[in-house]
């Protein structure tokens, strides 16, 4: 949640409806959830498990089909 909300990129389209929300945080983050919005980044070794981890998912998806 913390890299989300300081993704630049990472942002709601015009339409979200999290923009007409009442909390502050909601429409502010551009997120539902609002539990750890303050939580630090991953960093460059976060990235490399969640990539390696993906690719045993879809390795593990591909062997069964």
């Amino acid at each position: 949640i913390g890299t989300l909300t300081r993704c630049e990129k990472c942002k709601p389209s015009p339409n979200w409806l999290g923009n007409y929300s009442p909390k502050i945080q909601i429409r502010k983050s551009g997120l539902w959830l609002t539990q750890h919005l303050n939580a630090e980044e991953i960093n460059n070794e976060d990235v490399i498990v969640i990539e390696k981890l993906i690719d045993k998912t879809k390795k593990w998806v591909e062997s069964r089909e």
